[in-house]
């Protein structure tokens, strides 16, 4: 009856053990009794993912460990589903993985791997699940299943200046301050480069000698544009020549409230203004 299955041991919900015993006898046809108080002993594993979240990024490869406890005297194995979301099969990652995960007597953890697939564009964190299913030799436990999150930040745009400081002449007229964009390119980005006076003063009077640069408002009318596939653009200020005789001077250039994108490490460069020697 127990070979065949006609005979179940009920583990109910809330119960963590891991081995329990009944008692049986064998009598034949006509109640004699042919073994008495024999007992039997039932022992089992428990499996379970290590975590109920996981995050991956683009590039990588999930590592998934399964920890089996209980009972480790014999082969046990479970299978793992992996369940689309936003994240899908085929596009995200790969379709290729083991699908059954097998435990050696005596092994308590193994490590299940599954390859994301990378590409060039940007893309908001996606998700999928996994899901434990059809434990052989073993129950499951908690948790059973995990949401994985896929994160892209290395193809994320990215806008940024490419020195943090830059030397020019006072005769120069303009001088173009390189912006630089990695990442997805494949989208319209915008940044405001303005600026920012120090020592040098950029101001909008009538009549300009006493001004050092023309200055660019913190607004939209100081956007550059991105369009796709740029990678470098740059941000264009004017120098004033003045017949006064100066010392070296300063001011910044600052980008802010990107779109389509982020800024990267360098959002701001200083730019110093040579003595004029004609002065």
């Amino acid at each position: 009856d127990i070979n065949r299955q006609l005979i179940e041991y009920i583990l109910r919900p809330g119960v963590n053990t891991t081995s329990d015993t009944f008692i049986f006898n064998i009598t034949d046809k006509v109640n004699n009794v042919l073994v008495s108080q024999q007992p039997f002993h039932l022992n089992w594993a428990w499996i379970a993912l290590d975590a109920d979240t996981y995050v991956v990024n683009e590039t990588d490869i999930l590592n998934v460990t399964l920890r089996r406890r209980g009972y480790l005297g014999e082969m046990s194995s479970v299978n793992i589903q992996v369940i689309n979301g936003t994240a899908r099969y085929g596009e995200d990652f790969s379709t290729s993985f083991v699908r059954q995960v097998q435990f050696s007597p005596g092994q308590t953890e193994k490590i299940w791997r599954l390859r994301m697939l990378d590409d060039t564009i940007y893309e908001r964190s996606k998700t999928f699940e996994l899901r434990l299913a059809d434990p052989v030799s073993a129950v499951l436990d908690q948790p059973d299943t995990a949401l994985v999150t896929i994160q892209d930040h290395e193809d994320e745009s990215l806008i940024f200046f490419t020195d943090r400081v830059l030397r020019t002449s006072e005769k120069i007229g303009d001088i173009l301050i390189p912006i630089k964009r990695v990442g997805d390119s494949s989208e319209e980005t915008s940044v405001i480069c303005s600026t920012v006076s120090g020592t040098a003063t950029g101001t909008f009077p009538t009549t300009l000698t006493s001004s050092d640069f023309v200055p660019r408002p913190a607004d939209h009318t100081s956007i550059i544009t991105f369009n796709q596939g740029d990678k470098e653009s740059h941000c264009r200020v004017t120098i004033l020549d003045d017949a006064l005789n100066e010392e070296e001077e300063k001011f910044t250039v600052v980008l802010t409230e990107p779109s389509g994108g982020k800024l990267g490490k360098i959002k701001s460069v200083d730019i110093f203004i040579e003595p004029d020697q004609d002065d």
